[in-house]
């Protein structure tokens, strides 16, 4: 391809094409420093372009784009990273199969499992072939939770100008670790009605739901009313959104789309509002969703949210053509996915399809009962313990294996009888289910305390982020848009998959454990770590050699400051004089991208699995250990040159923490492995965990 030189502003050269306001392609003049600008581009903030070049939304390609032979990239290739997906579900189908056929407890856990969760009576009646693809609900939503960010990213990226690309990931900066905070209290009462479906207790679970629901609604109301009274005061808004403001004004002065963005608070705010209001719906769909995934309602459950993910892309891929404000179409995109899941999964349960789900659960919804939910929510007044206690002692619940064999007769006693005799840790499961409420409150403070633990190591890492997006915007938004340029691109190298991979593990992982298959566990974690650590050579494969490609593919909306003399170094910042790369310049800041992608990827999968086995207290400390890596990096990218305050310098300190936490999670789950491979005691066969895990992950992960 041809090489753009200073002073060589030819169409034909250039590496973008410029075109004027009726669509022809234009070429650019050299400036006094011989910098290419192209005042005849349709890229100024006029009566024509308003609309498209200000903060409130509008491609930049109505001024100019990268051409085709400038964005070759590897993207097809890191489809390869399905192939890890499909394998390991068939190794969870071997290795179920095995445990089925050596463990006694596992086969008639797992057909009692397979029984509950047959489905809802409408599905039986299903044909054959129906029941089948039903039965792949769950997969399916791995499948959209994986597809739908690799395609949304990288369109966002297109779509948005740089200015609201900049706002996009400033308000994700403040509104991510927000959330967080919200949500773990909906974490604990989810875990709550998983324990009490364990225990059959359909009156408390009934209580519960509509306890987590009023809940969720109501933190989610706090949640959004507090962001909303933020977001009306302007500067506080402009601090949240735009806090590079007044830094980039001075840095470029009288670049007309840096002041336009100054000038659209009203279109930020619409933005804002409507992204804080969808926080009430997905705390809504936490709570439910624990709910109908406690009670065995997989299936349902997993098409539900395949339906409630694909509400972004859709109305996001079916209107950004035609709208005059891609970020708030955007913000209305995810707003409708926040709320199409606890909106269908209520209809669902009132509904006669779920007259299976409310039989077996006891949950029956109604008004009048959320309302004494939320009257009792601020009520001083304690729970009336002895009518809980008096249920407890009239209505003696089985052990998990006494209920187990129930129904199979002599066959079971004399299954029961051969078996060898059980050991101390089976006994202490047994007497899990005869805990009286004194040790029902106690694991009540520990659930709450764990979802604190869980809270405070997602807040901590996003915060680590959070902290090095705010300090790069303020410090210049052409450094911050190169790290949104490489951040749109992580989900298409790796992080989608590993997150798929992750859903999974959390699924799978503790169904092993409560089956007792700690060997079969401890081989499927072997498989993970290699499948993770696969990730690094085809990350690096797909992205390192085509690093120049993902550059202008990714930042190539920039090319919207080439067009007068005013905001062309903004341009220059970002792709070099002319478009010709150089140190610190976009092209030169993708070769970390790999070590961002690979990283965060590993990171995403060794979470999930020593969550799995709630090693809580480690976690906690790794996540202080990793803190105090952030602060070391974050000083040396800020305060030591050459590569100060560079956008290449603020990538590599925000991932340190996640390198830190795979190097110590990496150490302890090979500990724990052993651990389990030798049958010592541990978190995972303690009465509580096994009976509790898989739920507790579904509501706190």
């Amino acid at each position: 391809m041809a090489t753009s030189e200073i002073g060589d502003c030819s169409a034909e050269v250039f590496p973008f094409t410029f075109y004027d306001s009726t669509g022809k392609n234009v070429s650019g003049v050299p400036n006094d420093e011989g910098i290419c600008i192209f005042p005849d581009a349709n890229c100024g903030v006029d009566a024509t372009a308003t609309a498209a070049a200000t903060a409130g939304g509008g491609s930049a390609a109505i001024c100019c784009e990268a051409k085709s032979e400038y964005t070759v990239t590897g993207s097809m290739y890191m489809f390869i990273a399905f192939g890890f997906i499909f394998f390991l579900n068939a190794m969870y189908s071997y290795f179920f199969a095995k445990l089925y056929t050596e463990s006694r407890f596992a086969r008639t856990a797992m057909d009692a499992m397979e029984e509950k969760s047959g489905g809802p009576w409408w599905m039986q009646k299903m044909p054959t072939f129906v029941q089948k693809v039903f039965k792949m609900g769950l997969w399916v939503s791995v499948t959209v939770a994986v597809v739908s960010p690799i395609f949304m990213k990288d369109s966002v990226q297109r779509a948005l100008v740089v200015t609201s690309r900049n706002i996009l990931m400033s308000s994700e900066a403040f509104l991510v670790p927000y959330k967080e905070i919200f949500q773990f209290i909906e974490d604990i009462v989810s875990v709550r009605v998983n324990y009490a479906l364990r225990r059959g207790d359909k009156s408390l679970t009934d209580q519960l739901v509509h306890a987590g629901i009023a809940g969720s609604f109501l933190t989610g109301l706090l949640a959004a009313g507090v962001a909303t009274i933020l977001g009306v005061i302007p500067s506080v808004l402009r601090a949240l959104t735009n806090p590079g403001l007044s830094s980039d004004i001075a840095l470029y002065p009288g670049c007309d789309i840096i002041l336009a963005a100054g000038e659209n608070q009203s279109a930020i705010l619409s933005y804002w509002l409507v992204e804080v209001w969808s926080f009430p719906g997905a705390q809504l769909g936490m709570v439910l969703n624990g709910f109908m995934l406690g009670a065995l309602e997989i299936p349902t459950t997993g098409w539900i949210m395949a339906i409630s993910l694909s509400m972004t892309p859709l109305i996001w891929f079916t209107k950004v053509g035609a709208s005059g404000s891609p970020l708030l179409l955007l913000s209305w995109a995810e707003f409708a996915a926040a709320w199409v899941y606890p909106v269908l999964s209520i209809c669902y349960i009132i509904s006669p399809l779920g007259s299976t789900l409310r039989e077996n659960t006891g949950v029956s919804l109604s008004l009048s009962k959320l309302r004494k939910s939320i009257v009792n929510s601020f009520s001083p007044s304690t729970p009336n313990r002895s009518s809980r206690c008096k249920q407890s002692t009239t209505t003696q619940l089985p052990n998990d294996e006494e209920r187990l064999a129930e129904g199979n007769g002599e066959e079971s006693v004399k299954d029961a009888e051969e078996s060898t005799p059980r050991n101390e840790e089976e006994l202490a499961e047994n007497d899990v289910a005869k805990t009286s409420d004194d040790e029902g409150e106690l694991s009540t403070r520990d659930l709450l305390r764990d979802g604190l633990k869980v809270m405070a190591i997602d807040v901590v890492v996003q915060v680590c982020a959070s902290l090095t997006v705010y300090l790069a915007l303020a410090q210049d938004g052409a450094v911050a848009y190169q790290i949104t340029a490489l951040q749109s691109q992580l989900p298409t190298y790796g992080i989608a998959y590993a997150f798929g991979m992750a859903m999974a593990f959390k699924i799978v992982g503790p169904i092993f454990i409560s089956l007792k298959g700690y060997k079969y566990f401890a081989r499927l974690c072997r498989i993970f770590f290699v499948c993770a650590f696969l990730f690094i050579p085809l990350i690096v494969g797909c992205t390192v050699p085509f690093s120049n490609g993902l550059a202008f593919d990714s930042g190539a909306n920039a090319c919207q400051y080439a067009g007068n003399d005013e905001c062309v170094s903004f341009f220059s910042n970002v792709f070099g004089d002319n478009a010709t790369g150089g140190e610190y310049t976009l092209p030169f800041t993708y070769r970390v991208f790999a070590l961002a992608s690979s990283s965060e990827s590993i990171f995403i999968i060794f979470r999930a699995m020593l969550l799995t086995l709630m090693d809580l207290d480690y976690m906690m400390k790794s996540t202080g250990v990793a803190v105090c890596t952030y602060i070391a990096a974050i000083v040396v990218a800020t305060q030591v040159n050459p590569f100060a305050e560079e956008a290449i310098a603020y990538i590599v300190a925000m991932y340190i923490p996640h390198i830190t936490l795979i190097i110590l999670f990496l150490v302890r789950l090979e500990v724990l492995i052993r651990r389990m491979a030798r049958g010592e005691k541990g978190t995972w066969n303690t009465g509580k965990s096994t009976k509790s895990i898989g739920s507790a992950l579904a509501a706190l992960a």
